[in-house]
């Protein structure tokens, strides 16, 4: 019974582990997609804005071809204010993604150091327990050994007495032994008891290591939450910023158009009055170039903030990501290790119970043993008593008859005695080296599970770090196609530059019709 106990643990245990590899290969496998659509999304919205980019740049050089000249000084200048902001925007997100990363690391060996100290504690403690029954069992089988070893050498000693001598000695002699063995079940009823009071302390520290290693993760989780929440914070007060900067800047830009508008219609106002038609056409031909340029400007300024609000996103959901699919591993972790540590004691309560059954069934083989000493004893002596009463009666010869008799009486209970004694160390030993058997399996292959498990957590975390390092790439990409969108933008504050100059050489133009006219 015993044996298919720990079969069928064994095969409950292999059904366990086999679910626990197909949950993790389906959440692996789940990781990687995601991965891959986050990837092709990335690249779709990264091809998106290249052709957008492409198409504005093809109308606006197309529009802008024939006034651009000047103004170069301040379209460098928001050119670099926007790729600062850009590079900035990337470096918070990468120095935000990085300390995610360090501090869950840090929590979730940290949490492994705990559970693995637990671990370890509970196995010195079960290992001490059952040596310290050991110890105490060999020490009562010593000790009721030498009872026994005495109680043979007072039988020696009885050999030679009277036969009343004999009796009496026997009598002695079945006291002292079943006093030696109520003082070795007494011993065995306390060894019990201190390994009860071990194992007991055992599982008391195992919940105390569980209780700590749950308040550990709580904390990482409450971290993680701050972190996030922190984060967006942040996210959002820098999104606040960039629309502020875009809104100032569109109302400088408005401004300026305004003031150009004014400017120009004055100027048209003045051609009107003093030149020809022909001059006044050329006018409003730049006046409307230059209201277009003026729009594609400022579409282009709103574009570019989108962008950067895109990265910036991008960067938060990839943070969160990165969080969650550590929070994930965590509580899968945390799950393995209850499973594991659920399954040991359950292998260890059934080897315990094993090994209680054993002490049981030797128990009884010794009550049962006793019991037929006993019986053989008082018929020994019933048996002696008749003979005595006999041997008053008769003469000598009888007497020495008798003597002879009881002799052979007395050798044949020892040969039993000794045959039973014998047999029944051989049940006890062969009952302990199966149990010792069983239990080495047991431990052997709790081993073996512990270090496949850990196998397979190694390998999960090789697949945390191929997605991190996939990531990692998908950052550089986007790190690439965002310094494309800054050489576009050059291009178009280039354009812009051209048109500042251009305007600047209509405005001296324009100052210098009233002294033509």
């Amino acid at each position: 019974a015993a044996a298919q106990a720990v079969e069928e643990a064994k095969k409950k245990a292999a059904a366990e582990i086999e679910q626990i590899n197909t949950d993790e290969a389906a959440k692996v496998a789940e990781a990687r997609q995601r991965a891959a659509d986050e990837k092709a999304k990335i690249a779709s919205e990264v091809q998106e804005a290249r052709k957008r980019a492409e198409v504005e740049i093809a109308k606006v050089q197309t529009e802008v071809q024939q006034a651009i000249e000047s103004a170069k000084a301040t379209e460098a200048k928001i050119k670099a204010e926007s790729a600062t902001e850009v590079v900035q925007a990337k470096e918070r997100a990468q120095t935000e993604i990085s300390a995610a990363q360090t501090e869950a690391t840090s929590k979730i060996t940290e949490a492994n150091s705990k559970a693995k100290e637990a671990k370890d504690k509970y196995a010195v403690d079960i290992a001490s327990a059952q040596q310290t029954a050991d110890d105490r069992i060999k020490t009562i089988q010593a000790e009721a050994a030498k009872k026994i070893e005495e109680a043979k050498a007072k039988e020696n000693e009885i050999k030679e007495a009277s036969a009343s001598e004999v009796a009496s000695a026997k009598e002695r002699a079945a006291q002292e032994v079943t006093a030696a063995r109520e003082l070795s079940a007494n011993e065995i009823a306390k060894s019990q008891e201190a390994t009860a009071r071990a194992i007991q302390k055992s599982a008391e520290d195992v919940a105390h290591a569980k209780n700590e290693a749950a308040q550990k993760i709580a904390e990482v989780k409450n971290g993680e939450a701050e972190a996030i929440r922190m984060s967006k914070e942040a996210a959002a007060k820098e999104r606040q910023a960039i629309a502020g900067q875009v809104a100032a800047a569109k109302e400088k830009a408005a401004g300026e158009i305004a003031s150009i508008n004014q400017g120009l219609a004055n100027d048209i106002k003045a051609t009107k009055e003093n030149a020809a038609k022909e001059k006044e056409q050329i006018a409003l031909a730049l006046l409307e170039t230059r209201e277009q340029a003026a729009e594609t400007i400022a579409k282009t300024q709103e574009e570019s903030a989108n962008e950067v609000a895109s990265i910036q996103k991008q960067a938060a959901e990839a943070i969160a990501q990165a969080r969650a699919d550590v929070e994930s591993q965590k509580q899968l972790m945390a799950q393995e290790l209850k499973t594991k540590e659920s399954e040991i004691q359950q292998e260890v309560l059934a080897a315990r119970q094993k090994a209680d059954a054993d002490k049981q069934k030797f128990a009884e083989d010794v009550q049962a043993a006793e019991a037929k000493n006993r019986e053989e004893i008082a018929e020994i002596r019933a048996k002696g008593q008749e003979e005595i009463k006999a041997a008053q009666q008769l003469t000598a010869e009888k007497k020495a008859q008798y003597a002879a008799e009881a002799e052979a009486a007395r050798k044949l209970s020892h040969d039993e005695i000794s045959k039973v004694k014998e047999e029944t160390s051989k049940e006890v030993y062969n009952a302990r080296q199966q149990a010792s058997e069983q239990i080495t399996i047991v431990k052997e292959e709790t081993a073996k599970q512990i270090a496949l498990e850990r196998q397979k957590l190694n390998d999960v975390k090789q697949d945390i770090t191929a997605e991190e390092a996939r990531k990692n790439a998908l950052k550089a990409e986007a790190d690439a196609e965002a310094k494309k969108l800054a050489a576009l933008q050059a291009e178009i504050e280039k354009n812009r530059t051209e048109l500042q100059k251009l305007e600047a050489d209509l405005q001296a133009k324009k100052n210098q019709q009233p002294n033509n006219n």
